[in-house]
């Protein structure tokens, strides 16, 4: 097996047409992509030559291995290439391509196009040409007239990396000094990198490619191509691949190579390819916040690759490049899929030397898709770098958000639930500001409940908004976030219980723990199960902030899982239960009273003997009259679970409270009243700890 390696930098010189930034970009993308010490890393790219870069991107692979049954161009290509990344690319390409046979004769080679696939931001091509191995003729020698017109070559050695060229060289050179005189005609056919838009000098750069040329002269291919925007939405697209020819002619003396090339042919290959297999890829999006710089990181996924863009923008002022690092400070950033490097394709970094760069990279998708990806930055040391994977930038990919009942209590007629949640996942959005409309729906927002949350993906958002109003005096954001509804369905029915108490704490790992209370239906309580069905979901929630008040607007809802759980119910238990009764003035109070393991439950019955209402209007309130009441548990004030109440307006009042057991058993509860100091006046209380009604729980 030989290896047909790169002719010389003088011929692809003048073989290939002016490159541009984009190509460049590309270019040295795919050089990057050669396995090194660290294949993980979105490294540094600088420019090159146009002339090197096609030559490296180009180099052919000369291979006689038979054909795989059943294998198009892409499978073919999969099974010669060493590069794993490359292997399992061209193997969902040729899973997911459609199958082509248009075949183009050019005069002297067959081009025909094979298979075609497009995603949303670029078009792969596989194509076979035959007639493609290059030809020398060492019977030629210069005539005195064509040897005045050569070009003197300096120091033409045979380390090209292209095998025949190679050899080429070795034989002018030996029989030049055995004989005084050798020469050859070097001829080679080649196609463009990338192709323009059929009749229009619009040329569509190329991101990635590949090519193995057979011992018979055939050759493989596989070309990607970047998809303009405004061709996105087509069916088909015609484009144009240019074959060039070139003739160069050699002439070695025993001291000195000259050299000349001919004008090189030019032939326009159009083929139209389908672009209906456009696949609608998943979008994600990720962004976190350091002391002095921000990431933020889009991932697109199609069946064969994976995108991703990561723009880091520095916030204390410092330049993003190699020259300006000091210890601590960061470098680059690595990319990882459930804990693995990332095999690269292509890719383009802009904004070095900024504090704006941007790194777009393609890479291999794994046909088993992996349930997170991380991007990992990494920081100079002192003696070095290192990776820092607690300011990973997370995304998750697969995991399916997912809920677990833990434990279960039934108390009398309420429902304990504990339970933990995993695949939960965020995605705030700082560039989003509101419409007029939007600003018009959005309702005020009490600081407080923002300020208390335990919801690690909204402390983030807090963070980054209230930074942002500092330094612009507003801010604004989407939250996309994926969540378990509030409450729970009965399995297979509509009716929907609402939790009288909840508490949730969710991690940045995508972890939460909670519990719920919930309203036991009369219908199970001698039952063993409740089944009860939750909703998980992704919505989207705008948050607007001035620096002072915030506001939200809650927006749409999208299904992601349903879990269905049969909760077991244990023997409903009640330790004890209690009633008072006591008349103050015009007032009747009734109290009851029930303990369990945990809960105490407290009920208020307040009765107008005088047809006064009980009313939140101030003008219903005269003095004397009963204003309000707390519950102490042993001297403390109890804690409340969920509270209700019942009949305002009317002269029969109920409030109905839910207090936690302290771990201690309690000896005694306490209801003490307040009542009102003026007539009209809903402000002004006096407690009168004289009317306190005492319920001994322990003491006889």
């Amino acid at each position: 097996m030989k290896q047909f390696k790169m002719p010389s930098k003088r011929e692809f010189q003048a073989m290939y047409p002016p490159g541009n930034d984009a190509f460049d970009c590309a270019v040295r993308a795919t050089l990057d992509a050669l396995p090194d010490d660290s294949p993980n890393r979105m490294r540094v790219k600088r420019k090159m030559s146009v002339g090197l870069a096609a030559a490296v991107i180009l180099v052919l692979a000369l291979t006689c291995a038979a054909v795989a049954a059943g294998l198009g161009v892409f499978g073919r290509l999969a099974e010669q290439t060493a590069n794993k990344g490359y292997s399992e690319l061209y193997r969902a390409l040729d899973e997911k391509s459609v199958s082509m046979d248009e075949t183009l004769n050019t005069g002297g080679q067959t081009f025909r196009l094979k298979q075609a696939y497009a995603d949303e931001n670029s078009l792969f091509v596989a194509y076979e040409m035959t007639n493609m191995r290059p030809v020398v003729d060492y019977t030629w020698m210069p005539t005195t007239e064509e040897l005045a017109q050569m070009e003197q070559m300096d120091d033409v050695q045979p380390d090209t990396g292209n095998e025949e060229r190679d050899a080429m060289i070795r034989k002018l050179l030996e029989d030049g000094a055995k004989n005084g005189a050798a020469g050859a005609i070097w001829k080679i056919a080649y196609l463009s990198d990338g192709a323009y838009l059929a009749g229009t000098d619009e040329y569509l750069n190329i991101l990635s490619g590949d090519e193995t040329l057979r011992e018979d002269g055939t050759m493989i291919g596989v070309k990607e191509l970047e998809v303009p925007e405004k061709l996105k939405n087509e069916t088909s697209i015609a484009i144009e691949f240019v074959l060039y020819r070139a003739t160069e002619y050699d002439f070695f003396d025993g001291k000195r190579w000259v050299q000349n090339m001919e004008d090189r042919t030019e032939q326009r290959i159009r083929v139209d390819v389908p672009l209906n297999a456009n696949e609608k890829a998943a979008v994600y999006h990720a962004e976190r916040t350091f002391p002095t710089y921000s990431v933020a990181v889009d991932v697109t996924i199609s069946d064969v690759k994976i995108h991703v863009k990561a723009n880091l923008k520095s916030l204390d002022g410092h330049l993003l490049g190699r020259e300006k690092w000091t210890p601590g400070e960061m470098m680059d950033g690595g990319l990882y899929l459930d804990g693995q490097p990332m095999h690269m394709i292509s890719g383009m970094d802009e904004g070095l030397e900024t504090t704006d760069w941007t790194m777009e990279n393609d890479y291999t998708r794994p046909e088993q898709l992996p349930e997170k990806l991380e991007w990992i930055p990494c920081y100079y040391t002192e003696t070095g770098t290192e990776e820092r994977p607690e300011e990973a930038v997370t995304i998750w990919l697969t995991q399916r958000p997912d809920l677990q009942i833990q434990q279960v209590y039934v108390d009398d007629n309420k429902l304990f639930l504990s339970y933990e949640m995993t695949g939960l996942y965020a995605n705030a959005d700082y560039t989003w500001q509101p419409t007029d409309e939007d600003d018009a729906k959005m309702q005020p927002i009490d600081s407080s409940m923002l300020e208390e949350t335990e919801d690690a993906f909204l402390q983030d958002l807090i963070r980054e908004m209230k930074q942002m109003a500092e330094q612009n005096g507003r801010a604004s954001a989407k939250l996309v976030k994926n969540q378990c509804s509030f409450g729970a369905y009965l399995n297979g029915t509509e009716e929907y219980l609402e939790p009288i108490f909840w508490h949730e704490k969710i991690n940045l790992d995508g972890s939460a723990i909670g519990m719920k209370m919930f309203e036991l239906p009369d219908m199970y309580k001698n039952e063993k199960i409740l089944p009860l069905a939750f909703d998980l979901f992704e919505e989207e929630t705008f948050y607007a902030f001035d620096g002072t008040h915030w506001r939200v607007l809650r927006g749409d809802q999208k299904a992601l899982n349903t879990v269905h759980i049969d909760v077991p119910l244990h023997p409903n238990e009640i330790e004890q239960t209690f009633e008072v009764q006591k008349t103050i003035g015009t007032t009747e109070i009734k109290l009851d009273v029930e303990t369990s393991n945990v809960t105490i439950r407290f009920s208020t019955n307040v009765k107008s003997l005088d047809g006064h209402l009980f009313s939140e209007k101030n003008e219903n309130w005269k003095k004397g009259d009963l204003a309000e009441w707390r519950v102490c548990i042993d001297g403390e004030e109890g804690v409340a679970l969920s509270g209700n109440l019942d009949g305002l307006e009317t002269t029969n009042c109920i409030d109905e409270m839910i207090y936690v057991k302290p771990q201690i058993e309690p000896e005694k509860l306490e209801w003490i009243p307040s009542f009102y100091m003026e007539d009209g006046d809903g402000v002004h209380v006096d407690e009168r700890p004289e009317e306190t009604v005492t319920i001994w729980l322990t003491q006889p």
